[in-house]
Parts: C-alpha cells; sequence; structure tokens
C-alpha cells in the first residue's frame, strides 16, 4: 500500500511540474519576441536618424531608411504608421533617454555631463537631430520643447537648492536656468560634430563645460564678497 502511495505521488508531481513547464514555454517565447522586437525597433530609429541627419528630416524618405537598414519599406510601417511618426520616435527616444540619464537625484552635474557625452557618442545622429533640426521644425519641435522645459526646470530645481534664498543679479532665475541649459547642450552638440575624439578630449571637454557651468552659476548666484561664505558647487 504505502510503495503504491509513493507511486501515485510521484505520478502527481511530475503531472504538476509538466504542467508548469508547459505554460512557462508560451512566456518564455514572448518575452523573446519582445525582445526582439524591441531590439529590431532601436535598429530601425538608428538607421532612421542617419538617414535624417545626412538628408534632412523633410527630404529624406521611408524608402532611404529602407535601403539604409536593408529591409524592405513594409517592414517599417510594421513598426511606424508614418515618415512623421517614425521622425517623432526617433527624437522622443532620445528626449526620454536624456531625461533619464539627469534623473538621478545623487549625480552631481558634473556626471550628468558625463553621461550626456557618453549617450551622445553612443547615439550622435539622433541627438543631433533632437538638439539641431527640432528646434528649427515646427513639426518635429515638441519632443525638443518637452526635453528643453523638463531639463530647464530641473536645473531651476538644483540652482535653488545650491543658493538658497539667492536671488540672481540683474537677471531672473528662469534666465540662469534656461541660459545654462542652452550652453550644454549647445556644446555638446557642436563637440559631437567636431572630428572624432578620444576619451580623454571627451574629458578635458566635460572638465572644461563643468567650470563654466560653476562659473556663470557663481557670477550670477553667488554671494558678493561682503556676504556670508558661498555654498558649495551646485
Amino acid at each position: 500500500f504505502f510503495a503504491y502511495l509513493a507511486q501515485a505521488r510521484g505520478r502527481a508531481y511530475d503531472c504538476i511540474m509538466s504542467q508548469s513547464a508547459s505554460a512557462s514555454a508560451p512566456s518564455r517565447a514572448a518575452g523573446k519576441r519582445e525582445r526582439a522586437t524591441r531590439a529590431r525597433r532601436e535598429q530601425l530609429l538608428a538607421a532612421a536618424a542617419s538617414v535624417f541627419r545626412a538628408k534632412g528630416l523633410n527630404t529624406a524618405t521611408m524608402n532611404d531608411v529602407a535601403e539604409e537598414v536593408g529591409a524592405a519599406k513594409i517592414v517599417l510601417y510594421r513598426y511606424f504608421g508614418s515618415k512623421d511618426e517614425l521622425i517623432n520616435a526617433v527624437l522622443a527616444d532620445a528626449a526620454d533617454r536624456l531625461l533619464e540619464l539627469d534623473a538621478d537625484r545623487d549625480a552631481d552635474w558634473p556626471e550628468r555631463h558625463r553621461r550626456i557625452l557618453a549617450f551622445a557618442r553612443e547615439r550622435p545622429d539622433a541627438i543631433f537631430l533632437l538638439l539641431r533640426h527640432a528646434p528649427e521644425d515646427a513639426l518635429y519641435s515638441a519632443n525638443w520643447e518637452r526635453y528643453r522645459d523638463a531639463i530647464g526646470m530641473r536645473t531651476r530645481e538644483r540652482l535653488e537648492a545650491a543658493f538658497p534664498g539667492r536671488k540672481p543679479r540683474a537677471v531672473s532665475l528662469e534666465f540662469c536656468a534656461q541660459t545654462l541649459t542652452h550652453f550644454v547642450l549647445d556644446a555638446v552638440a557642436r563637440w559631437i560634430s567636431a572630428p572624432a575624439r578620444n576619451a580623454r578630449a571627451d574629458e578635458d571637454f566635460v572638465s572644461w563645460l563643468n567650470v563654466n557651468v560653476d562659473h556663470m552659476c557663481r557670477l550670477w548666484l553667488a554671494p558678493r564678497s561682503s556676504d556670508p561664505a558661498s555654498p558649495d558647487k551646485p
């Protein structure tokens, strides 16, 4: 009897494990398909960014992008319903990634600058489109404006935290925040547009950027010599 009971329990356990494995198989397959779809989408975005930067947002066509990626045009339309949707997807992806890199509250400004430049090196075409082309084109400026406004607001909050109670000299705090934002983004766009540089040159650029940002902050917001000691760097 006990032997029979043990065998029955073993069969029941095997049945349960078999059902569990069968149930998890579709889940694994779905996860694999999702990763493949995500990777393919990123590949298409990178190819599109390269084409749009080279030929212009208004001049480049879906055929140009399909040729660049080595796929039929219908493949593009499976992911993006139109050229406008594809362009905005390129810009939105770049803006979202930059905002994500900037969001770490534990990172100081030098580290944020370093992360921005690293991503710009990774996706130079998309970054150039976002920072240079999109602001000049009303059809595609929404993601640039979203990014600019979010970074400007964060910069203002950081200035307020670094210089509590301080009012800028001759200009508003909003002016300070927007000017710093445009200065950093314009500098990064110009830097990555120049001939390829090595890691040491990039680090020197980040140091230069940090010194200038710090100088502007202190020029506008730091206390005068007759005031109490100034706070630490933002």
